[in-house]
């Protein structure tokens, strides 16, 4: 399958953008003014008779070998070298004269094709201009269902045209462009391979969480993330994702985004119903704060009777993880960050949480996690404890929790209603460290992962804890006693702003 977004050789676009979106708020008071999110863009599916996989291209002694993926009969011609001669005025689809020896190979089903007594240089070959509108390669392949004595004027739908360079006697595949027709002929669309299709289509078959949106871990995937091609979002949370001028960078490489493109998807496949031209592409521009808020009234209280399994399948008892929380602080207990219904994005994250606790699907050793709240009525507030025993005992954090005879540091994870395309809070409840020491000040954790430049959509509360672990071991400072730490949730906050203002390298 390809996808293919705008002609590689077209002057002007398909068709006609199309008009500017906008958000619009609308509240009792009024309708406040409107943001510009992007434009739409038609984009093209094609299906391509002949692939070339990954590594489907070798050189063995004098013979260049190519794998093939073929959907029907065909041919395969190799121009060493080949001039292109870019697109004219007349068409759309480049043509490719021999310079040296041109061979033809027949192309059935998927199969290797071999292209005898050719031998290419030892040293690296480039691509090379050689006239007005002309390029010479070193090896050009074509791979088409259509007789040779056709020409190329006109190729049928779903022509492979490769272009590669030699490097370290190795082929390397510089483009690939597909023929489709288009509405003055054939027109040449760069294919655009991108990651994540396969995992997500055999996660649908076995109902497994790898076809989901990373993000919101409910919604299946059907969002893709330019100029990286990760295949790893709902359009809902890409949008999110997009208008966030701080939290715009890919959840999985954490490159920065510059376009979004929604599939159109049907059983974990490219809808072939959808036809030529029905994709959309969404750019949405950079703005300088977000404040595209969910509208939704999901309640924090959620009881453990809506989920499949309950919490208490676990084999520790949830109490066990909050009694380090002081009594008087709950979720409504801070000022600074007050109580308020989580959007309904934040409780589907956090309930795919809860499940994959109560089936013992992310537990970590040595890693505990569980609400605070036993009931389940408050899914803000989150008891995390690290137990000594899965601290590295010769590294300076594991000497003195050992020293100390503590069994484990135990932190507080605060949800915010930006989660989980911000990141949560964190702070120490118990021991009492020394300021700085293991990157710990206030209780508030000086960790690059909880900032927002740092943190990653896609990283579950368990991998947190275990993440949050392996960075304070590698901390040094001086573990002061035993207890239960007496900075407030507030003071915490407010610190761990400062930090994360002061290492502005992080951004």
């Amino acid at each position: 399958i390809c996808f293919v977004m705008g002609g590689s050789h077209s002057a002007e676009p398909d068709i006609g953008p199309l008009p500017q979106q906008h958000i619009v708020n609308v509240s009792s008071s009024g309708v406040s003014a409107t943001q510009g999110v992007g434009t739409s863009q038609t984009t093209q599916v094609v299906r391509a008779d002949f692939t070339i996989p990954r590594d489907g291209l070798r050189i063995e002694g004098s013979t260049v070998v190519i794998s093939v993926n073929a959907r029907t009969a065909g041919v395969a011609e190799m121009f060493a070298p080949g001039v292109e001669i870019l697109a004219g005025e007349t068409s759309d689809w480049p043509s490719v004269t021999p310079e040296g020896q041109m061979y033809v190979r027949k192309v059935e089903g998927n199969c290797e094709v071999r292209f005898v007594e050719h031998e290419l240089s030892d040293r690296d070959l480039t691509a090379e201009h050689c006239g007005e509108g002309q390029r010479r390669w070193p090896l050009v392949l074509v791979l088409r269902g259509n007789a040779v004595q056709d020409g190329m004027s006109q190729p049928r739908d779903g022509t492979l045209m490769t272009f590669c360079v030699v490097q370290r006697r190795q082929l390397v595949v510089q483009k690939q462009v597909v023929a489709w027709t288009g509405p003055s002929g054939a027109v040449a669309y760069p294919l655009v391979e991108f990651f994540g299709m396969k995992e997500t289509q055999e996660a649908r078959t076995d109902a497994g969480n790898a076809s989901l949106c990373v993000i919101c871990l409910t919604s299946p995937r059907d969002t893709l993330l330019m100029p990286c091609r990760h295949f790893c979002l709902c359009f809902d949370c890409g949008v999110t994702l997009r208008l966030n001028p701080v939290q715009n960078r890919c959840p999985l490489c954490r490159n920065a985004v510059t376009d979004i493109v929604k599939l159109h998807l049907q059983d974990g496949t490219v809808d072939d119903s959808a036809g030529v031209g029905n994709s959309s592409v969404e750019t949405a521009e950079a703005t300088p704060e977000l404040t595209h808020a969910e509208a939704d009234n999901v309640p924090t209280s959620v009881p453990f009777s809506e989920f499949e399994e309950s919490a208490s399948s676990v084999d520790r008892p949830l109490e066990e993880l909050s009694l380090a929380v002081p009594k008087d602080e709950t979720s409504a207990g801070s000022d600074t960050v007050p109580a308020a219904e989580l959007p309904q994005r934040c409780v589907q994250r956090l309930m795919r949480e809860l499940r994959s606790l109560a089936r013992g699907e992310t537990v970590a050793d040595g890693i505990d996690l569980a609400l605070c709240d036993p009931a389940g009525n408050d899914m803000r507030v989150w008891a995390l404890k690290i137990h000594t025993r899965s601290i590295d005992s010769d590294c300076l954090l594991g000497k003195e929790l050992r020293r100390l005879d503590i069994l484990a540091v135990e932190l507080e994870i605060w949800i915010p209603d930006e989660f989980p395309v911000g990141p949560p809070r964190v702070r120490v409840l118990r021991p009492t460290f020394d300021r700085g020491s293991f990157f710990v000040f206030d209780s508030a954790l000086c960790l690059e992962i909880l900032t927002a430049q740092g943190w990653s959509p896609a990283m579950s509360l368990v991998r947190l804890g275990v993440q949050i672990k392996d960075d304070i071991s590698r901390g040094t400072g001086v573990v002061m006693r035993d207890s239960v730490s007496s900075v407030s949730r507030d003071v915490a906050w407010r610190t761990s702003k400062r930090l994360e203002a002061a290492h502005q390298d992080w951004r």
